[in-house]
Order: C-alpha cells, then sequence, then structure tokens
C-alpha cells in the first residue's frame, strides 16, 4: 500500500522532478522514491549508464547516488554549462551514453563527459556547415541538399537519436534549417551518425 502514496493520493511532480524504481522490485515505485533538482532547472533527461544515474537538465548534468536502497538519491553535479536538449536524443550503447544539447553532441563514458561533436559544431553556429558545395552539382540527389545548413534549434523537440547495436554507431535525426537559397528557411532533417570506433561522423 506504500507504493504509490501511503493513503493512495495522487502525486504531482514539477518539472525539476525525477521518480525511479524500487531496486528490488523493478515494477514497483516507493512513496518517497522522488527527488528535486533545487531552483528553476527543468529536468530534460534521464540516462541509466553503467550502474550511474544520469540526470540532465538545459544547461547542467548530474550524477544521482542512492544513499540507501529506496532512499532518496543524492544529487552531485557532473558539469555545468553542459545539458541535454531533448530527452528523445538521449541514446546508450557500447558502454557508452551520448546525447544531444544545444551546442553539440556530447559522450560519457562511466568516468568522465567529452564533446564529440567538433567536426560538425559549426552546424550548431548562425553561419552553419559549410562542406563542399555539393549543391552545384546539378541533376543528384546531393543537388537537393539545403548546404549550408544549420540545426533547428527551435525544433529540437523533433530530433532523436538511437544507437544502433549492428553498426555499432549512434544514429540522430535532427532537423536542419538553410540551403543556398535565402528563401529556403523549411525545416529539413538529417541523418547524423557518430562512429565511436572510429572518433568521426557520417551526415546523410
Amino acid at each position: 500500500e506504500d507504493e504509490l502514496t501511503s493513503n493512495r493520493d495522487a502525486l504531482a511532480l514539477g518539472g525539476n522532478a525525477f521518480m525511479w524504481s524500487d531496486p528490488l522490485q523493478a515494477t514497483n515505485i516507493r512513496a518517497e522514491a522522488w527527488s528535486v533538482i533545487f531552483g528553476s532547472a527543468r529536468v530534460t533527461g534521464l540516462a541509466s549508464s553503467g550502474g550511474t544515474l544520469l540526470v540532465m537538465t538545459e544547461n547542467q548534468v548530474l550524477r544521482a547516488d542512492p544513499n540507501e536502497i529506496g532512499s532518496k538519491y543524492h544529487l552531485r553535479p557532473l558539469v555545468e554549462g553542459i545539458g541535454c536538449a531533448e530527452a528523445r536524443t538521449i541514446a546508450s550503447g557500447a558502454g557508452v551514453t551520448a546525447w544531444m544539447a544545444h551546442d553539440g553532441f556530447y559522450m560519457w563514458d562511466g568516468q568522465q563527459i567529452s564533446r564529440i561533436s567538433a567536426d560538425i559544431d559549426d552546424m550548431f553556429q548562425p553561419g552553419g556547415w559549410r562542406p563542399a558545395p555539393m549543391y552545384h552539382m546539378s541533376g543528384s540527389a546531393t543537388g537537393l541538399f539545403p548546404v549550408p545548413f544549420r540545426i533547428a534549434k527551435t525544433a529540437l523537440n523533433e530530433a532523436s537519436g538511437v544507437f544502433d547495436r549492428a553498426n555499432q554507431c549512434f544514429m540522430w535525426s535532427v532537423p536542419v534549417v538553410g540551403g543556398h537559397e535565402d528563401s529556403n528557411v523549411i525545416p529539413k532533417r538529417v541523418l547524423l551518425v557518430f562512429w565511436p570506433m572510429l572518433d568521426c561522423w557520417s551526415v546523410y
């Protein structure tokens, strides 16, 4: 009877709160199994990686450690100034967890958080990403590619990510805007693929 609340009342949590299941009974949630991030920060993502629970806001990543079985989690910051833009961009595989922030992509390897998007960081800048001028290649699909393009930061709720276990790579579907025509402001979508074993990116 105490798996929800002792008197079966509803429990309304704000955007700065998160809950977790019972370590011994994963299908149950104890009444006290919730915690909050102090201040006005909103939880934008949660990830369980290598026995560590990561709690993310838009500009902070915290580590949640249980004080004891079933008790409140103790939150401690892992890094300031780095956050998660959208919960659906969090993906785990090959022993690491990666996600999309407002300024790039990051990865947690169980020890530290590192930036993995240095090769494509121009996508997050106003000027956009400018590879070779493929749009001059008329008559091909690449001629329709919106180069230069930039991440559509106002539409990041449409971004999502996954880890492809067969190919051992992370893939993100990301909305972008841009193009070689000034009138081209219609959001499009690109597939960004990160190969952790090679430490390189592919764009589709």
